[in-house]
C-alpha cells in the first residue's frame, strides 16, 4: 500500500477497512501474487491443477488477513487497539457475506497457538516454558469481554500472543503447512517450493507491518490492555 511521508492520522476501522479492500480482496492484487508464484515455482504450475483453485485462492485471502492481524498486534506492541481491529476484522467480513474468511482464519489462528507451544525443533514446551503465562485466555475474556468485545475475537487474539512470525520461524512453517494441507497441494512441493510458500507469507507478514507502521491512529481507548 504506497503510503509514503508523514505517518497518516486514521480510524482503526477506517484504515482496516481500505487494507482489506485494496490488498486483501482487490483481483488485481491477488494476479500479481499468482503471477510471483508462477516465475518462483517451476513445478509448481505442474502441481496446482490437481488442486481447487477457487479454494487456494481464498485460502491466501484468509491467511493474509490472519496474517495482517499478527503484523497490527506486533506494530502496536500488543496495545489497547488489537481487540478493536479483531472485532471490526469480523463485522467486515460477516457484513460482506465473507464468513468462510473468518471461519479460515480460525483455522491459521490455530495454528499460531499450537506454534506457541513448541520450539524451534518441534519439540512440546512445557507448562513452564511456554510464554506470557500471566496472560491467560481467562484473563483477557474476563477483562476485554467484560468491555463489550466479542468472545472470539478476544479468543484469536489471545492465541496471536503465543507465537511472533519474525522471530520464531517454526511458527512460519507451521502456517505454511497448515496452508497447502487445507488447499490440497501440501504433498505435491518439495522442500524447497515449501520454503518459496514460507518466503512469499512472511512477505505478506512485512507488508502489513511497512502498512501499519506509516499510520497513528486516532482512537483514543480508555482501558489497560491487561
Amino acid at each position: 500500500m504506497p503510503f509514503f511521508g508523514r505517518k497518516r492520522t486514521v480510524s482503526i476501522d477506517g484504515f482496516c477497512q481500505e487494507y482489506y479492500d485494496s490488498e486483501v480482496f482487490a483481483l488485481s492484487n491477488h494476479k500479481h501474487w499468482w503471477d510471483d508464484v508462477y516465475q518462483s515455482l517451476p513445478r509448481f504450475g505442474a502441481s496446482m491443477p490437481c488442486t481447487d483453485a477457487a479454494k487456494f485462492e481464498r485460502e491466501i485471502k484468509a491467511i493474509r488477513l490472519e496474517i495482517f492481524s499478527v503484523a497490527w498486534l506486533d506494530e502496536f506492541e500488543r496495545g489497547q487497539s488489537v481487540m478493536p481491529q479483531s472485532q471490526f476484522t469480523k463485522k467486515y467480513l460477516i457484513e460482506r457475506g465473507l464468513g468462510w474468511a473468518w471461519n479460515a482464519m480460525g483455522a491459521y489462528n490455530e495454528t499460531l497457538a499450537e506454534a506457541g507451544t513448541v520450539d524451534e525443533n518441534g519439540r512440546k514446551l512445557s507448562p513452564a516454558e511456554l510464554p506470557n503465562q500471566g496472560r491467560s485466555a481467562d484473563d483477557l475474556l474476563r477483562r476485554w469481554a467484560g468491555k463489550g468485545f466479542d468472545v472470539e475475537c478476544v479468543e484469536r487474539v489471545g492465541r496471536r500472543l503465543a507465537t511472533h512470525i519474525i522471530r520464531d520461524g517454526t511458527a512460519l512453517q507451521m502456517l505454511t503447512r497448515e496452508l497447502l494441507e487445507r488447499s490440497g497441494a501440501g504433498h505435491r512441493l518439495d522442500a524447497e517450493e515449501i520454503g518459496c510458500v514460507s518466503a512469499f507469507l512472511f512477505g505478506f507478514y512485512k507488508d502489513a507491518r511497512g502498512s501499519v507502521g506509516r499510520i497513528s491512529l486516532r482512537e483514543s481507548i480508555n482501558f489497560r490492555w491487561l
